[in-house]
C-alpha cells in the first residue's frame, strides 16, 4: 500500500472521527454496544455483521466502530426484505 493511500485511509477514519456528529447532532460513529442499543438488536447480531463483513466497519486502537448512517441504510434494506 502506498504512503499516499495509507494517509488517505487514515484521514478517512482517525481518533478525530469519533467526534463527528450526525445531522441530528448525535454521535456518528458507534461502538458495537452502542450500535446494538441504537438499532434495538442483540450485540451478537452486530458481532455477526463484523464476522461476515456485512456492514462497513472502522477500526481504531483495536476497537470497532460503525458509522450510524451506514448501519441505518443497511438496516432499512434488511427490514424491507420479504
Amino acid at each position: 500500500m502506498s504512503s499516499k493511500h495509507r494517509r488517505a485511509k487514515h484521514q478517512e477514519f482517525c481518533r478525530g472521527s469519533l467526534n463527528r456528529r450526525a445531522q441530528d447532532g448525535s454521535k456518528l460513529f458507534l461502538t458495537v454496544e452502542e450500535t446494538a442499543v441504537q438499532f434495538n438488536i442483540d450485540k451478537s447480531t452486530v458481532l455477526t455483521w463484523i464476522k461476515q463483513g456485512i456492514v462497513p466497519q472502522h477500526s481504531l486502537g483495536g476497537r470497532v466502530f460503525f458509522n450510524k448512517e451506514e448501519v441505518a441504510a443497511y438496516w432499512s434494506m434488511f427490514k424491507t426484505r420479504p
